[in-house]
């Protein structure tokens, strides 16, 4: 069957130069490098700075270990990320 990571894509952000737009998920430039999951459509992400390796990130957002949040409304309109 599917493995679990088949639910996911996979991507590396530059922290400097999209931070205000990561903001909305609790991303500060000072905790970077870290691990995030994004759900855009349902405005939900999983954030947690003490994760380091993907594969232990993973299965905890898997098991609810790391819980869901709401994104955070940014302070200004955003267009489509080009």
């Amino acid at each position: 069957g599917p493995k679990e990571s088949d639910k996911y894509y996979y991507g590396i952000m530059d922290g400097k130069k999209w931070a205000k737009f990561l903001e909305q998920f609790s991303v500060l430039p000072e905790d970077n490098p870290q691990l995030i999951v994004i759900d855009m459509p349902a405005k939900t992400f999983y954030q947690n700075t003490t994760y380091k390796n993907v594969v232990d990130f993973m299965k905890a957002v898997e098991s609810g270990e790391i819980p869901k949040q709401k994104v955070n409304k940014p302070k200004k309109k955003w267009g489509v990320l080009t």
